[in-house]
This record gives structure tokens, C-alpha cells and sequence, in this order.
């Protein structure tokens, strides 16, 4: 009985995305549509519009008494709620979630409440902007990743992303109300003793050939709204919190007065920690690493079909690593790399950031691709992405003329790429070596002391000797005779 043998799957790293050629409109460039034409005709057009007003209807008066229920089975772990459900319920809220930010985004699809016009960024998706949902998601994440399901981790993450596109929407909400619960999840998930925050794990735990494209791009969006939302929130509190300390209470009534200040208080502490917050070493320690470049760099080899906020944000994370510092250059007060000090020997002493971590392989041969394709070079699209290509390539021309072993290192993944950055700069010149060449420059100085100080010594003998031979015999016997022997006893009564 034969058998024919299934065709062999390719190597992880030529095929890095799985479930090729299903892609989602918000990630993929229009006219690079992989699975279908999304335009439509007129009935399509007529279908959208009205599963639009449905949406609509539907999220101003069935979506928060909705959620309410089904937020209160899963708090109670009902014996109703089947093995599925949880996603189910993740895949509506990621499903309105995303209808609501897209819809607010375009002029045609204009939401209005019922009645007047509000302030509200979010309206009844309120509801599940709460602790309790972040939680189950969050917890979801890590129970899905340990039990290997990476298409329910890829729902949840989807969420999770839609979740945090919505928490900036509310923190630059005009409602003051939504701008402190805002605050008071960031708090929790960013700034606690204990946060809750996934995105590091997140992106530790990609790997080629295992999820799809659309999870990627999803990744790479929730990376870049956290990381400009702590920016955000740092910036404004650090110059908020000496208006906030001097803000008085204006409520006559006791009991007003005592909540508002209770409710100040929160509010100022959560904008202290915020301002307190260094975001520079979280982007340092528990975001830059190997793996992300690496993961960025295969979603820029799909830049033909990535949207073009998709290339944007890829862009704008490259060159925060260019733009980041790790090691200062010396302004000249002093010390090893002062040019006005003689005593210190000029080693090292540059300005280090991570653009040496773009200097590898998979980077530079997809930038080399862009620049050569002819399609793109008139396209405005990919204006920014073509001018960041020119500018590594550039830049990377100049670090190989002064450093040619950069053409070497390209070729391999570095353990530790802090310090791989600040020896390459400084021309492998390390801590270690510094110290021992201060060391010797320490001696050298030391002997040169002390051979100066021994000729000094050598000329004052000299000069002692000098001046004993012009000096007269004192060694000869002077005698006294006649009136001097006589005159002796009396001069020695009168002293006496």
C-alpha cells in the first residue's frame, strides 16, 4: 500500500510567519491585499454601511449591560461559561474595540450619542476598560503561552493591543473623568511595586515559524503605543505636579471638600510616581534586545504589504536605538577624555548609542533591498523608510572605515549588545584596558618623580660640596699668648 508523504516544511527562519496569505486591512497596504479585494462593489458598500449602524446602535444600548453580565460570570467562574468562551468574550470586545477607533477615525463614520454631544473617548467601551478585564487578559496571556495555545495568545495579545490603543484615547480624553481612570491604570500597570505589564514577555516570546504576520503587527503596535504613552504621561507630570501642589480647594460644603481632596491626593500621588518614572530604563533593560531587532527586522523584509503606519513604526523604533545614549562623551570638565589634562591618557571617550546593534546581516540586506527597488523610489509612502535606509547604510559605510571588523561582527547575534555598542565605538577599547593604562600612565609619572626629585638631591650635594671647598681651614689651632692669657679670668667674673 503506498503512501504519499506530506510535503516537507520549510526552515522556520525562510518562512518566519505562519497562515500566509490571510492578512487584516488595518496592517496591510491598499492595493497589496493578499487574500481578497476589500473595495467591494455597491452591495458591499451597502452591507458594510449597515452592519456599521448595527455596530453603532448596538454599542450606545446593548454593549454596556451586555458586558456588565458577562463580566459578573466570569468573576463568579460560573459553572455555565464553557472552555470557549473566555475567547469568545475576548473577540467581541477586541471586534467593537477596534470598530470604535477606526470608525472615530474616519469623517464618514461619525458617532454621536444620544441627545447632546460628550466629551467621551471611549463611550460605553468603558465598561470593559476596567482592572478586572486587564487582568483576565493579562492572565490569559501567560496561561495560553504556558500551555503552548499560540492562536488563543494571539486573540488575547490582539486585545490586549486594542485595549491600550483605547487607554491613550482616554488619557487624552477632554473628560476629566476617563483622563484619572486613565492615570489609574496606568498606575497599576506600569508604575506598582508589582506591575502588570506584559509587552517584555511578550516580545521575548516570539519566535520564526510559530505565529502569523497579523500577531507580529499587532506587537509591534502595542510596543509603540506603551512606549509613547509613558513618554506622554512623564513628560506632562514632571511639569504638572508644581501646579498641582499649589492647586486650593474652592467647595464650601465639608464633605465635598474632604472627597476632593482624597481624590487630589491619589490623583497628585499617581503623577508623582509617573514623574518619578525612568522610562529610559525601561526601554533600556526590559525592551531593547537581540531578539527585537531581529523580530522588526523580518517584519520590515514584508515592507511591500505592511501598511504604512506598519513601516512607520518600525522606523521610529530603529532610530530610538540610534537616538538612545548609554555612554555620554565627556564635555572637557575633567578626567580621563579632558583634552587639557596631560596627566590622562586619550583612549575611548565617545559618545556610544545602540545604532551599532542595526550593524548586523538580516538589517542591513533588507535595507539594501529597499534602496534598489525601483517601485517604491517614487512612492511618498516609503519616503521616511527609504531615507532611514540611506542613513544606516550611510553610517554604517563610516563606522567600517575607522572599525573594518564591523564587516565581521555583522555576521553574528552578540550576548550582551550594550557592550558590544560601546567597544565597537571606542574601537574595543574596554573599562579594564582604561584602568590599566592609567595604571601605567600612574607609574610613569611616579618614576618620573621620583628620578626628578634624586637629581635634585644629587645637585644639593654637589652644591654642599662646592661651597665646603671654597670655604676656609677652620681645622687649624689658634693659639694665645701674652696679654690674652691674663685677660681670661677676668672676662669670665664679669660674666658670671
Amino acid at each position: 500500500m503506498s503512501s504519499v508523504d506530506p510535503p516537507r516544511r520549510k526552515n522556520r527562519k525562510a518562512e518566519p510567519f505562519i497562515g500566509f496569505g490571510r492578512s487584516s486591512a488595518s496592517h496591510t497596504r491598499q492595493g497589496a491585499v493578499i487574500s481578497s479585494n476589500h473595495e467591494g462593489g455597491p452591495v458591499t458598500r451597502r452591507a458594510q454601511q449597515t452592519l456599521n449602524n448595527f455596530c453603532g446602535k448596538f454599542v450606545n444600548k446593548c454593549y454596556g449591560p451586555m458586558m456588565k453580565s458577562l463580566k459578573n460570570e466570569f468573576r463568579r467562574d460560573s459553572v455555565r461559561l464553557e472552555e470557549s468562551d473566555k475567547l469568545v468574550f475576548f473577540r467581541i470586545i477586541w471586534f467593537f474595540s477596534q470598530w470604535w477607533r477606526v470608525s472615530r477615525g474616519s469623517k464618514s463614520a461619525q458617532i454621536e450619542s444620544e441627545g447632546k454631544k460628550s466629551n467621551s473617548a471611549v463611550g460605553q467601551l468603558i465598561f470593559t476598560m476596567d482592572m478586572f478585564t486587564f487582568n483576565l487578559v493579562l492572565n490569559s496571556t501567560d496561561n495560553f503561552h504556558q500551555r503552548k495555545k499560540y492562536s488563543d495568545l494571539m486573540q488575547a495579545v490582539a486585545l490586549y493591543h486594542e485595549m491600550m490603543q483605547l487607554l491613550q484615547e482616554m488619557y487624552l480624553s477632554k473628560d476629566s473623568t476617563e483622563h484619572v481612570m486613565a492615570l489609574g491604570l496606568m498606575d497599576r500597570l506600569f508604575y506598582a511595586n508589582e506591575p502588570l505589564d506584559r509587552l517584555p514577555k511578550l516580545l521575548s516570546w516570539w519566535s520564526p515559524g510559530t505565529f502569523t504576520r497579523e500577531y507580529l503587527c499587532d506587537l509591534v503596535e502595542l510596543c509603540h503605543v506603551t512606549l509613547k504613552l509613558l513618554d506622554t504621561n512623564s513628560k506632562s507630570c514632571q511639569k504638572d505636579i508644581p501646579a498641582d501642589a499649589r492647586r486650593k480647594h474652592k467647595f464650601k460644603d465639608k464633605k465635598k471638600r474632604e472627597e476632593e481632596e482624597r481624590r487630589l491626593d491619589a490623583v497628585e500621588r499617581m503623577k508623582n510616581t509617573a514623574a518619578e518614572f525612568d522610562v529610559s530604563s525601561y526601554f533600556a533593560k526590559k525592551i531593547v534586545s537581540n531578539q527585537l531587532v531581529f523580530m522588526y527586522t523580518r517584519l520590515l523584509t514584508q515592507y511591500k504589504i505592511n501598511s504604512h503606519h506598519i513601516n512607520h513604526h518600525i522606523v521610529a523604533l530603529f532610530l530610538r536605538l540610534c537616538k538612545f545614549t548609554i555612554v555620554q562623551e565627556d564635555d572637557g570638565s575633567g578626567g580621563a577624555n579632558d583634552m587639557r589634562d596631560p596627566g590622562k591618557i586619550l583612549i575611548g571617550g565617545k559618545t556610544v548609542t545602540l545604532e551599532p546593534m542595526l550593524y548586523n546581516i538580516n538589517l542591513l540586506t533588507t535595507l539594501n533591498d529597499i534602496l534598489h527597488d525601483v517601485i517604491i523610489r517614487r512612492d511618498k509612502d516609503y519616503s521616511s523608510l527609504l531615507s532611514f535606509a540611506t542613513l544606516i547604510m550611510r553610517h554604517f559605510a563610516r563606522a567600517t572605515e575607522s572599525n573594518p571588523m564591523l564587516f565581521i561582527e555583522c555576521l553574528f547575534r552578540h550576548p550582551a549588545p550594550h557592550r558590544f555598542c560601546e567597544l565597537s565605538t571606542n574601537m574595543y577599547v574596554s573599562e579594564e584596558l582604561m584602568m590599566i593604562a592609567e595604571r601605567e600612565v600612574l607609574l610613569e609619572e611616579q618614576q618620573k618623580l621620583m628620578e626628578s626629585q634624586l637629581d635634585e638631591v644629587g645637585e644639593e650635594d654637589q652644591m654642599h660640596e662646592s661651597s665646603e671647598e671654597m670655604a676656609p681651614d677652620n681645622d687649624e689651632e689658634v693659639e694665645f699668648g701674652g696679654e690674652g692669657d691674663e685677660l681670661w679670668p677676668q672676662c669670665q667674673k664679669q660674666t658670671l
